[in-house]
Order: C-alpha cells, then sequence, then structure tokens
C-alpha cells in the first residue's frame, strides 16, 4: 500500500498517552472495530467482511477477529441514533453509560475512541478477559480500571435485580436462533467414518444423532439425525481454515441447502441440469450422489459466480460437471445436447425471506424498515412469475423424469403458489408423494397434495428456511414393509392385482435392505429368514381384508420359501441367502406375470364380448360401461376390465366407453377417467345413478368389471355399486363381464357370503376433495382453478354406512374373462363350476 510523506514522516515527535497512531496497530481489536463500523453502515456481512479472500482481515487474524466481534454483538445491539459510533453495550445506551461513565478514570483515555473501549470492555467483562493480541498501550488503558468495570457491573445488575450476565443482553438477541455448524461429508473424497474419527483425534467427543440441536455441548460432534452423510458441531465451531475443509474432505454446507440433491437423489451415470448452480454446495452434492460418474450441465450467467463454483468444484474432485456461463432460460431443451436429461434441480432467484443466516441475528439494525410493502409484495410477485418460467421450461425437456424445485423464501408466492399454477399449467408432471420422508415438516395445505412439499423453520428445525417441492413423472417408490402396508391402506395403492405386487415387492425390498444392508443384523439360519417372511407376510395381509391377490400371494410365497427352506443343501446364513434368493425372485416374476396375464385377459374378454354382441354393434360400435377403476393405475401396468377396452379399442371396435364417478372414493373420475382420456378413447362419465337409464337410452353392449375375490361359484365382490349395475344388465339384456386373474378366484370359500367385507371410515362419504372452480362472481373453469379443498357434503350428525365392497351373486354374471379364457356357466346353471374350470 502507498503511504504519503505525510503520514510516513518519522520526524515528527509522537504524542504521549493512547493517540489514533498509537493504537492503529492495535492487531484483532482495531480490526474488529472496523468490521463493526462497516456492519452498522450495512457495508457487508460479517462472513464477507472477516472470512472472505478479499476480506481486509489477515489471514492470521481471522478467527480471532471473528470471535471478538461475535463476541460482542452478543453483548451489544446498534442504535442508529447514538451520539458515539452507533455501538451501546449490552441493554441500551443508558446501562453503557452507566458501566463506563460510573468506572471514572476510563473517560480520561479521551484519545482512545469509543467503539475501541466498547470492544475492549466486552472483552474483558464478557469475553476471555484477557485482552489477548490488543495493542500493549490500549490493553494497558483498559486494564487499569478492571476492578472498577466489575464492580459497576455488579452494581448495575443487582439494581436491575438480574441475576446473570445473559440477563443483560436483550431478549430478541439472547433468544434468537442459533443454528449448528452443518458439514456435508464429501464421499468422493472421504467416508463419514474417516471425518468423525479425524474430529476424535482433535479432542472431539463422538455423541449419538439427536433431533434436539439446541445447546449443543462444545467440542462434539455427532451425525445428523436425519442423514448420515452430514455432520453437526456445535454453532460456533469454525472450520473455514479445517484441514478437512481445505482440501475438500468435508464441505460447509447447511442441512437445508442439501436437501434438494437428495430429493432428486439421481442415479450413477444419468445426465443432469443445476439450473441455477453458483456457487456450488449443491452441484458437488449432485457429483458426490452420481458418484462422479455420467454428467451434470452447470448453468449461471455470472462469470465470476461461475468461477467460484469451478474452484470450490474442483476442490471437492468432482470431474462430471460441466459450467456454463449463460441463462438456463436460454438453452433450448431440444438441443441434442440435452436428449439425455433426465434430472433437473432448480434452485431460482427468489427474496431469500426465509434466510437466516449464522449471525444475523446479532448484527441487526435497531432501524425502522424503510421499505414499502407495496414495493416488496410487487417484487416477489415478480419474482414468482419468474420462478414459474423457470419451472415449465424444466419441465419443456423432452426426456425429464424428475425435477425438483427450491427456494429460501418463506412466501407462499413464491413457493406453493407456483407448484400450484405449474400443476394446473400441464398433465405429465405430478408431485413426488413424500419425498425425504424422514422430514416431517410439509408444506402449507393450500392445495390437494401440498403436504408433498418440503419446508424447514430455522427456530424449529436449525436449518435455514427451505421449500423444496419436487415434481416427478415416475411411480412412487416403496422401500419397507410398513411403507408398502401403508400404501395399501390408504388406496394409495389400489386395485387386487396391484396390491399384491406392491405387497409382495414390498417385502422383497426389504428383505433386499435386511441382507446387503451392513447396520442390519443378517439371518443366521434359514428359519430365521422364514419367520421373517411369514411374519411380513401376516402383517401386509391386514391392510385390506377383501382383496383375495394378496392373500394368495402371501400363501404362495410363504410355501415356496418354506420348501426352500426344508430342501436346500446350504446350511446357517447360506441357506437363509437361498431362501431371501427364491423370494426375490418369486416377487418379481409376479410382476412379470400380471402384465403378461392381464394381456390375455384383454384378448379372451374382447373377443367374448365381440362374440356375443348384437348384430347391429358389429365389428365397430361396441359400448362398454365400467365401474371403478381397473386399468393400469390398478395392476401393473396394464389393467383388468380396462384391458378388455383396451383390446376392443386398440382392434378398432369401440364406439364409445362410459364410467361412472364410484361414489364414494370416486375412481372412476379420477381415474379411469384420467386413464381413458390420456389414452384417447371415446368416453363419457356418468354418476352410478344413472347407469339404469344409461342402459335404456344408450344401447350398451356390455359392462364390464373388475373383482377383488370371486368364490368357488363365481360370486363376485368387487367395489360398491357392481351388484346394482348387475340387476340393472339382467333386467336389461346386457352382458355383465367380469375380469380378472385367476389369483383373484378363492376356491377356498363355496360363496359370496364367506367374503369379508371391508366398512371404511364414515368421512369418504360425508367429506369430499377437490379442485375449487367457483367464486363469487360464478362457475370458472377447471383450468382456472387456483387451489384444492375438502368440504363437507353431508348433515352433521348423520349416521354413515360405508363398505367398501358389494358381492354380485353368480346368476348375474354371463361370464370371468381371465388369462386362462372366459368361464362360463353350464347351459341351465345358476352358478359356476370353478373348481372344474381351473383343473
Amino acid at each position: 500500500m502507498k503511504t504519503s510523506k505525510k503520514n510516513s514522516d518519522k520526524s515528527k515527535p509522537a504524542a504521549k498517552g493512547v493517540s489514533d497512531k498509537n493504537v492503529r496497530n492495535v492487531g484483532p481489536f482495531q480490526l474488529a472495530v472496523e468490521v463493526l463500523d462497516k456492519l452498522k453502515k450495512k457495508q457487508g456481512t460479517i462472513k464477507s467482511l472477516i472470512l472472505s479472500d478479499k476480506s481486509a482481515v489477515p489471514a492470521k487474524d481471522k478467527k480471532r477477529v471473528y470471535g471478538i466481534v461475535c463476541e460482542t454483538l452478543k453483548c451489544m445491539c446498534f442504535i442508529g441514533n447514538a451520539a458515539h459510533c452507533g455501538i451501546t453495550l449490552l441493554v441500551d445506551k443508558a446501562a453503557t453509560e452507566i458501566i463506563i461513565k460510573n468506572a471514572g478514570g476510563i473517560k480520561s483515555e479521551k484519545k482512545l475512541s469509543h467503539s475501541l473501549i466498547t470492544v475492549l470492555v466486552v472483552d474483558l467483562l464478557f469475553g476471555s478477559g484477557g485482552l489477548h493480541g490488543a495493542n500493549p498501550v490500549a490493553k494497558e488503558a483498559i486494564l487499569k480500571h478492571k476492578t472498577r468495570l466489575n464492580a459497576e457491573l455488579v452494581k448495575y445488575k443487582i439494581k436491575n435485580k438480574f441475576k446473570s450476565n445473559d440477563d443483560l443482553i436483550a431478549p430478541d438477541v439472547r433468544d434468537a436462533i442459533s443454528l449448528p455448524r452443518y458439514v456435508r461429508v464429501n464421499t468422493l473424497k472421504t467416508t463419514t467414518v474417516n471425518v468423525l474419527n479425524q474430529f476424535a483425534k482433535e479432542g472431539f467427543k463422538i455423541e449419538e444423532p439427536t433431533s434436539n440441536l439446541q445447546h449443543l455441548p462444545p467440542k462434539t460432534v455427532r451425525q445428523d439425525f436425519h442423514f448420515p452423510d452430514i455432520i453437526v458441531l456445535p454453532d460456533n465451531t469454525d472450520l473455514h481454515d479445517h484441514i478437512l475443509t481445505k482440501n475438500g474432505e468435508i464441505i460447509l454446507q447447511d442441512k437445508a441447502s442439501c436437501f434438494p440433491p437428495f430429493a432428486l437423489n439421481p442415479p450413477e451415470n444419468s445426465v443432469v441440469i443445476d439450473a441455477c448452480a453458483a456457487p456450488g454446495n449443491k452441484t458437488s452434492g449432485l457429483s458426490a450422489i452420481m458418484k462422479n460418474t455420467g454428467k451434470i450441465f452447470a448453468f449461471d450467467r455470472d462469470r465470476v459466480r461461475l468461477g467460484t463454483l469451478q474452484k470450490l468444484c474442483n476442490r471437492a474432485g468432482c470431474t462430471n460437471i460441466e459450467p456454463i456461463c449463460t441463462s438456463f432460460l436460454d438453452e433450448n431443451p431440444e438441443d441434442s445436447k440435452y436428449k439425455d436429461v433426465e434430472y433437473i434441480l432448480l434452485d431460482p432467484s427468489c427474496s431469500g425471506s426465509g434466510i437466516t443466516r449464522r449471525l444475523d441475528h446479532l448484527q441487526a439494525i435497531a432501524e425502522e424498515e424503510q421499505d414499502n410493502e407495496e414495493q416488496e409484495g410487487d417484487r416477489i410477485d415478480s419474482l414468482a412469475e419468474f420462478q414459474l418460467t423457470a419451472l415449465l421450461h424444466a419441465f419443456s425437456f423432452p426426456n425429464v423424469k424428475r425435477v425438483v424445485y427450491s427456494t429460501c423464501s418463506i412466501h407462499r408466492q413464491e413457493n406453493e403458489d407456483v407448484v400450484m399454477k405449474a400443476l394446473s399449467s400441464q398433465k405429465e408432471f405430478v408431485l413426488a408423494n413424500k419425498p425425504l420422508r424422514q422430514w416431517t415438516r410439509r408444506g402449507m395445505e393450500v392445495f390437494e397434495g401440498s403436504t408433498n412439499l418440503i419446508r424447514t423453520i430455522p427456530s424449529e428445525d436449525r436449518v435455514l428456511n427451505q421449500l423444496l417441492l419436487p415434481f416427478e413423472t415416475v411411480y412412487e417408490e416403496v422401500k419397507t414393509v410398513a411403507e408398502g402396508h401403508t400404501q395399501i391402506k390408504t388406496m394409495k395403492v389400489r386395485g387386487a392385482p396391484a396390491i399384491a405386487i406392491v405387497a409382495a415387492l414390498s417385502l422383497a425390498v426389504d428383505l433386499f435392505i435386511h441382507t446387503s444392508h451392513s447396520s442390519v443384523q443378517p439371518f443366521s439360519t434359514a428359519s430365521d429368514a422364514v419367520n421373517y417372511i411369514h411374519e411380513k407376510l401376516e402383517y401386509l395381509k391386514t391392510s385390506r381384508p377383501t382383496a383375495v391377490n394378496l392373500f394368495d400371494a402371501a400363501h404362495k410365497l410363504g410355501k415356496l420359501v418354506e420348501n426352500v427352506a426344508s430342501t436346500t443343501s446350504a446350511k446357517g446364513a447360506d441357506a437363509a441367502d437361498a431362501v431371501v434368493k427364491a423370494y426375490l425372485i418369486a416377487a418379481e416374476k409376479m410382476l412379470e406375470d400380471d402384465i403378461s396375464d392381464n394381456k390375455n385377459i384383454g384378448k379372451y374378454g374382447a373377443e367374448f364380448i365381440l362374440k356375443n354382441a348384437p348384430e347391429s354393434h358389429k365389428p365397430n360400435k361396441i359400448r362398454i360401461l365400467t365401474h371403478c377403476n381397473t386399468g393400469s393405475l390398478a395392476t401393473a401396468g396394464w389393467g383388468t376390465a380396462l384391458g378388455v377396452v383396451r383390446q376392443l379399442f386398440a382392434d378398432g371396435n369401440i364406439d364409445h366407453v362410459f364410467c361412472t364417478e364410484t361414489r364414494p372414493y370416486n375412481q372412476g373420475s379420477r381415474l379411469t377417467a384420467y386413464e381413458l382420456v390420456f389414452e384417447k378413447i371415446p368416453s363419457t362419465l356418468i354418476t352410478d345413478s344413472m347407469a339404469s337409464a344409461l342402459l335404456r337410452d344408450k344401447g350398451i353392449t356390455a359392462i364390464i368389471v373388475g373383482a377383488d375375490r370371486v368364490a368357488a361359484n363365481g360370486d363376485t365382490a368387487n367395489k360398491i355399486g357392481t351388484y346394482q349395475l348387475a340387476i340393472a344388465a339382467k333386467f336389461h339384456g346386457v352382458q355383465f363381464i367380469v375380469a380378472a386373474p385367476t389369483t383373484s378366484i378363492d376356491l377356498n370359500i363355496e360363496s359370496g357370503k364367506q367374503i369379508p367385507i371391508e366398512e371404511r371410515a364414515a368421512i369418504e362419504v360425508m367429506n369430499i376433495r377437490g379442485q375449487v372452480v367457483d367464486d363469487e362472481a360464478g362457475l370458472k373453469e377447471p383450468g382456472s382453478s387456483k387451489h384444492s379443498a375438502t368440504v363437507k357434503i353431508a348433515a352433521p350428525g348423520i349416521g354413515v354406512w360405508n363398505p367398501a365392497f358389494d358381492v354380485t351373486p353368480a346368476e348375474l354374471i354371463t361370464g370371468i374373462a381371465t388369462e386362462k379364457g372366459v368361464m362360463v356357466k353350464e347351459p341351465g346353471q345358476k352358478e359356476f363350476n370353478l373348481r372344474a374350470a381351473l383343473k
């Protein structure tokens, strides 16, 4: 630095006492004063003014200055109109004046600035007390008043009935949010175990993961309660110069900032876009998840920020990142370079209203906000419009499977409202179901499915404020038996074939994890494995009592593993492995067989209907009525009754399909209607009570329904309302076809009288949920809906009977279409002989 001759002139005599020239080189305390002055003037943040590479604080002093500033800020607040440098000690100006003024002689140090006096006094009374690093002259000037300062502090506390020094600190500072120090382990370079061991060598005590992160003991470390690759330390832990940080083995990244990559969870060798990538922590997190395979296109239009990303990602050892200095919105989704992109992380510019920086509460300035609320609202609306544009742009990439949208805003306009508009603007993407299930705080309930969003609240979760909105087009993942049971019980999975498959595969995944995860005790014997499988199958059977496919699958899989256990020549754990392997193969084959069986059901059912249709309906005038949902959403991917419709349509024989809404759960209007529209099959929705009139007036060829359980005589349990359709079909001379795989036929029961009928909650009948389509002005078009709601449609206090199924007598059924062909009754018989048919 250049100095003028005047400033460098050594011929002038030194001033006596403590002059500005003497204290200019006071070291960390004077540097701390300068930082505090800049904070007051809003010229930066603690991080930028002390810890950044461009900071005026020398590297050797950073840690000490950081500590002094933090300790001072805890014991002070900024008063905008204070006469002395804006700094006031403890609670208010009076406290400062009383303690310092009453100390008497300290005011004689007239050439020591009030700012420096304050910083030094804070360290003396509330910090280390030794004024380590202070200029010797300034240190001596303060220490000679130590006794009097302490006495005045005691007197002030007694007078104001304060029991401790903490009571002196303003409540909003004392009780402010204190975020732990989160560290993401960079698995490209090391492991969590290695990082914990390194901290242990440095004297840290390794503690068990905990969800209570307030007042963590000093010098302690633990894995995060939710995510094992995140390490948690006390809030005052400074790791900026730590060797693990410098060599890229750990990344200083808040927990909430780790959520988006975790939720996107791209597999190895995938192609990913990080749409707003800089400074790069999320990008390196994606790279670690992908194990440095595949490719990540990282966008930022600011060259400096992109340079920071490259620097940080290089330090982290990332080799699969291609930085692109442009706006993500300027990229053409049809560009051939993006043809393999399947995953996109979108963290666009936002208001930042949810950011709680680690020291924000310490550097708050007590000035009234000058921001105009209306202007702020306009800014948020403008940001929300930009965010929606970016999200829809992400959806437009031709092969993208999953998009994760995140913000650090608390405003609904930038969060739930953006995703609600995105959902209503297109039909391909839906919200992922409860991503990061281990995290329980969810989005505001402002539209159907909004509880799939992830929110954080710093004061309660001890993480930065974050909202995560994952969209996907893939099916939900079920990784445990408990999750499988919940999916079935809550009817997120429904349809007898799908129920059986989800149950079997949820146990398959459970077994795979049980035998491959190092933290889970493996099975010691074949008997252990068999008992475990039986226990889980029995639990899964409790999810839905009527669907026989589930019971059939459980029985067959149970017998299979018993047989393997009794015949294998392996011993001990090897025998257990043989049992598990046999189960996994059988469960996967169930999935394959269901699709094949469904297509055969469709083939045989379509042939039967066409053969028995009135001549006036042939060859391309077939009109079908169907009930509930029996398509790809109720099976492994083709459908039973709706599979017959698909086959008729594929052969050019369908004129029109009618579907009932299927009260009370509306599977027809919600699911079957969706599949028919998606397949572009000519179709119309009716209410359940319109069916008889439809049969009389619209020339229906056949009614096709599915089945949850078929007795040996052909009596069929299916969705409530099936029985009345069969009665109407009989009266009008219309074919009534049941389409079901042979796994739905229960030869252990003679008739429908033995089929248990599940009764469900009254709320399903009394309430209904859907998009809000009206307002004070009248009906809107459904596309203009802005939110969903649950409304009560029944009188409070009315009793409700809500059986999920009814039983249709075999006498009313024309034929049962299975993968083996269409079963019919012998001439003159009212019942089927399914035992004989299935020999």
